[in-house]
């Protein structure tokens, strides 16, 4: 079943999988950047290491109030 375009089935499997085995769906992660007061700029921008052998991806953020 999709909801919002979610494989709703996935993400049940996912929770029981960690109900079982927690370490199985928590993944390391670290993340560095910077904070911008620049109008126009993104608020934050930074990078995500994934600790799993998965390459670096980077990211920005801004708060939407």
């Amino acid at each position: 079943m999709k909801l919002h375009n979610v494989n709703v089935d996935v993400i049940r499997e996912t929770i029981d999988r960690g109900k079982d085995e927690a370490s199985t769906i928590r993944f390391p992660l670290n993340v560095s950047g910077r904070w911008q007061a620049e109008e126009g700029k993104p608020q934050f921008t930074g990078k995500k290491n994934h600790l799993r052998n998965v390459s670096p991806s980077c990211f920005w953020q801004d708060r939407q109030i």
